[in-house]
């Protein structure tokens, strides 16, 4: 039926809609665009968790060397 568009969803969702529903692989293809939706909101959803873990882990490590550069200074005034 489709070419292969390994993991590339979005021109994949694209081809699967321009399937006119007169032919034969028409039901195939629906069944295919449901499932790389699914696919693709899931790697969209992966994505965004991922990115928000990476800002969190560098929010929390520019807040701890921001911590420990405010120790430094306390100490050093003492």
């Amino acid at each position: 039926m489709a070419r292969s568009f390994v993991g590339d969803f979005e021109q994949a969702i694209k081809f699967l809609r321009n399937i006119p529903n007169d032919t034969l692989v028409y039901a195939q293809a629906q069944v295919k665009l449901n499932e790389y939706t699914q696919k693709q909101r899931l790697r969209t959803d992966y994505q965004k968790v991922a990115s928000a873990k990476r800002t969190d882990s560098f929010v929390l490590k520019t807040q701890v060397l921001r911590l420990n550069i405010f120790r430094e200074e306390i100490i050093y005034k003492r």
